[in-house]
């Protein structure tokens, strides 16, 4: 063989193993890390649409609403939670479903939109709530006063805009089953 051959097939399988590195690299790209006046920041993708399509979804009837609620039922589902989303349709929300009370505490990590968080018993009835949480207030964590079974986030604004406080029943459909 030439050399000009072994050159050129040395030059192709060069740049053959960039583009592979370059395309998985691009491919993984779920999160950057870049730099702001020296400190590392986390960039979050805009995921879509909301609510995604791999997640199942319910309707709930609170303060004379009806809101669909993606239901966010496993440890992955709740710990990504509405991180990445830009936004969300007005009257819409997840529903955390824990299959067991406890205290639970959130926060605001990678949220782009701000939130009202309502918890709530096995019943539905409303424990706790804190509202129009900004995406700033993180690293703070928001805990329920006492043990909760679910958790419902919603718009910013939704509590205020529809008279709901706590004691309020929040409404499941009636096919919705806890998966244990």
């Amino acid at each position: 063989m030439s050399r000009n051959k072994q050159i050129i097939i040395a030059i192709l399988l060069c740049a053959a193993v960039f583009g592979a590195i370059w395309g998985f690299k691009a491919f993984q790209g779920d999160e950057k890390i870049s730099s702001v006046d020296g400190q590392d920041i986390q960039i979050i993708p805009d995921l879509g649409v909301f609510p995604p399509q791999y997640l199942t979804t319910t309707v709930l009837e609170i303060g004379g609403q009806s809101v669909t609620a993606a239901i966010a039922d496993d440890e992955t589902e709740q710990m990504d939670g509405l991180g990445g989303f830009e936004s969300m349709p007005e009257n819409t929300g997840m529903l955390f479903v824990f299959g067991g009370s406890d205290y639970r505490d959130f926060w605001m990590k990678d949220m782009k939109f701000s939130l009202d968080i309502l918890w709530l018993d096995e019943a539905g009835v409303i424990l706790h709530i804190e509202k129009k949480l900004a995406p700033e207030t993180y690293p703070k964590i928001f805990s329920s006063p006492e043990p909760a079974f679910y958790v419902l986030e919603l718009n910013a604004g939704f509590a205020d805009k529809y008279g709901v406080k706590v004691g309020d029943l929040v409404e499941f459909n009636p096919d919705f089953e806890v998966s244990e």
